[in-house]
């Protein structure tokens, strides 16, 4: 597993990457504490693991904050090189 920022890690299984977000722990019937995540999304390759990080980040700006479009560029653009630099050396991302 990589965990990235936030909560965000990208996990793998035998065919696929899987990227989700800790969303916090919950208690099981035998009482251990499980980390329980977001719906995780599959993806072929890190890339498109980064690239759909990046948008998911960048949505959820847009969405919680009243942007003008030079604020937007440079909250966008930011999220961007966050994640870009997350990524650097793990796999060639291109976003």
């Amino acid at each position: 597993m990589i965990k990235l920022f936030d909560g965000w890690v990208i996990g793998a299984d035998e065919s696929s990457y899987v990227l989700k977000q800790e969303r916090g722990t919950t208690i099981n019937k035998k009482g251990e504490t499980e980390i329980v995540y977001s719906t995780p999304r599959y993806y072929a390759t890190i890339e498109q693991c980064a690239n759909s990080l990046c948008r998911t980040l960048q949505r959820k700006a847009v969405s919680e904050c009243n942007y003008s479009p030079v604020e937007a560029r440079t909250a966008l653009n930011g999220i961007r090189e966050m994640v870009q630099t997350s990524f650097d050396g793990i796999d060639r991302v291109s976003l």
